[in-house]
């Protein structure tokens, strides 16, 4: 893939990688407001997730109970 495109990777703040290359291009994410363990625990306890992760994915976790407690 990457004979035929750049590939775009999010990476840690203050994180580089050990190789560069001109067919990755690095970027910087805003990190969230909770782990992801606090989020899978939110999930689990029939929390609202909605604004910690994109509507469609918390659909779907919503959907196939990820995370639930049986």
């Amino acid at each position: 893939m990457l004979a035929l495109a750049r590939l775009g990777v999010a990476t840690r703040r203050g994180w580089e990688p050990e190789q560069r290359s001109d067919r990755l291009e690095g970027f910087e994410l805003e990190p969230h407001p909770v782990s992801s363990s606090e989020l899978r625990e939110r999930a689990r306890n029939g929390e609202p997730i909605d604004g910690l992760v994109a509507p469609g994915v918390a659909r779907y976790i919503a959907e196939h109970r990820l995370y639930a407690q049986d």
